[in-house]
């Protein structure tokens, strides 16, 4: 079910689509218009013309969520590093398991 904005986004440029329509935090997210940063990531490189495929990701962070894992390996990336070799969530683990992408620690220890 749709609900009214109030005020209208495109009068509200720099103000959050859920904070204009008065979600409180962690409500309303499927207006939510950010993405984490590995979406970013593709997404930048595409705008920018920049090819992933065959590329490595450096990462300050853990294995990827499973729809983020799901992105970077559909952009074509092949290797993932990362600071820990903690996944996400068990989605994300189990895509990381049998997707043949390589996911290492910085210190070369490999998860697959």
């Amino acid at each position: 079910m749709f609900r009214t904005i109030e005020p209208r986004i495109d009068e509200d440029l720099e103000r959050c689509p859920r904070r204009a329509m008065n979600f409180a935090s962690g409500d309303g997210l499927m207006y939510c218009i950010a993405a984490h940063a590995e979406q970013n990531c593709v997404a930048n490189a595409a705008r920018m013309g920049v090819a992933t495929l065959g590329s490595t990701l450096y990462m300050n962070d853990q294995i990827p969520c499973k729809v983020c894992l799901a992105v970077l390996i559909n952009a074509g990336i092949k290797e993932i590093v990362v600071t820990r070799l903690n996944c996400y969530d068990p989605e994300g683990e189990y895509l990381a398991n049998y997707s043949g992408i390589k996911i290492r620690d910085f210190e070369g220890r490999r998860m697959i």
